[in-house]
């Protein structure tokens, strides 16, 4: 019997999103707030881009503009990378591998219906890995 596994079994479906001209300070706040380690941006209503701790890490702090106002589309990680939620999880993995992402928001139809994350993919390998070596 085939495993198969879609990202839309494991996905976030509620994904905290800012907008491209909010400031840096208000995504570390949403991420700080929900534990999270990025935000969708979006530009009018559409994801653009991703804000991740990383970005922030690299590209945010060592120019000490944390607090200056600098506005998240300066930052963000764009074009998104993304996945449907009727693709596999190996696909997903695949994807993130050869993009070199760890995150994907999960779009349908140009709607955003989640997002799915490397820690997502790693428990549905191992939860998967599991079920094989227990038949």
């Amino acid at each position: 019997m085939p495993l198969t596994v879609t990202v839309k079994d494991f996905m976030t479906e509620n994904v905290e999103s800012v907008d491209a001209s909010d400031p840096v300070s208000k995504a570390v706040s949403v991420m700080v707030q929900k534990g999270i380690g990025s935000v969708l941006v979006t530009d009018k209503g559409r994801p653009v881009g991703l804000l991740t701790e990383r970005d922030i890490m690299e590209k945010v702090c060592p120019r000490n503009l944390c607090a200056s106002g600098a506005k998240v589309k300066e930052f963000m990680t764009a074009p998104l990378v993304t996945v449907r939620s009727d693709a596999t999880i190996g696909e997903a993995a695949k994807l993130m591998v050869e993009r070199n992402v760890r995150r994907l928001p999960v779009m349908d139809d140009d709607r955003l219906v989640g997002i799915i994350t490397q820690k997502d993919v790693l428990k549905e390998t191992l939860n998967a890995f599991m079920t094989i070596i227990a038949l």
